[in-house]
C-alpha cells in the first residue's frame, strides 16, 4: 500500500510542478500579449488622429476653395 501511495505522491508532485510551470508560462504569455497590444493600440490611435486631422484639412480646403470661387465671381460681377 505504501508503494502505491508513494507512487501517487510522486505523480501528484510532478503534476503540481507541471501545473505551476504552465501557469507561469500563461502569465508570461499574457504579459507579452499586453505589451504587444499597447503599441498596436497606440498605432491605431495615431491613425485615427491622422484621419481626423486629414478630414479637417480637407474641409478647410473645400471651404477656402469655395470662398475663393465666390470672391472671383464677385470680382467678375464688379468688373462687368
Amino acid at each position: 500500500m505504501n508503494f502505491y501511495l508513494g507512487t501517487f505522491m510522486a505523480c501528484a508532485n510532478t503534476w503540481r510542478d507541471q501545473a505551476k510551470t504552465k501557469a507561469s508560462e500563461v502569465s508570461a504569455i499574457q504579459a507579452l500579449e499586453k505589451e504587444c497590444a499597447s503599441p498596436k493600440e497606440e498605432k491605431r490611435r495615431r491613425e485615427e488622429a491622422y484621419k481626423d486631422s486629414f478630414k479637417v484639412a480637407q474641409k478647410a480646403k473645400e471651404e477656402a476653395s469655395k470662398r475663393l470661387h465666390e470672391a472671383g465671381q464677385a470680382h467678375v460681377e464688379l468688373l462687368g
